[in-house]
């Protein structure tokens, strides 16, 4: 049985604890957790260097924006890859900024294929300036 490298795993240099031992552990990556997608290309890189496998994913209530780059950074380590987690989309937010909204389907399985299209441009995803702009006022508000 391995152990996940969860909320733990912050940095690359936190991996040479795990040198020895490597076979018992998954590094469970997240673009918002890590610091953005670059360092997180980092530490997935540092992992499969150290021969740990990864878990790309995004936390329970993140947006579609934050899930869709984890799994195209995850693509890029094609077989290391053991698991893709996260895509509640709407499912658990009230409203997501872009279309469409990345959520698993049955047996909770999220299929990369259908975010993945060879025929999308970008990310795929269309962006709701209504949303965006309801969003970034909400947040603009001081709280009570």
């Amino acid at each position: 049985m391995r152990i996940i490298l969860d909320e733990s795993l912050l940095w690359s240099d936190q991996l040479s604890a795990y040198a020895d031992t490597a076979d018992l552990f998954i590094a469970n990556i997240r673009i918002s957790k890590n610091g953005g997608l670059l360092r997180s290309i980092v530490i997935a890189c540092e992992a499969v260097n150290r021969g740990i496998p990864l878990i790309f994913g995004a936390h329970v209530g993140e947006t579609t924006v934050l899930r869709r780059s984890a799994l195209s950074v995850a693509n890029g380590f094609a077989d290391a890859v053991l698991a893709r987690e996260g895509g509640f989309g709407r499912l658990l937010i009230k409203q997501d900024a872009v279309s469409p909204s990345m959520h698993f389907g049955k047996g909770g399985m999220l299929s990369p294929r259908r975010y993945l299209q060879a025929s999308y441009f970008g990310s795929g995803l269309t962006v709701i300036p209504e949303i965006l702009q309801q969003i970034a006022v909400e947040s603009a508000q001081p709280d009570d």
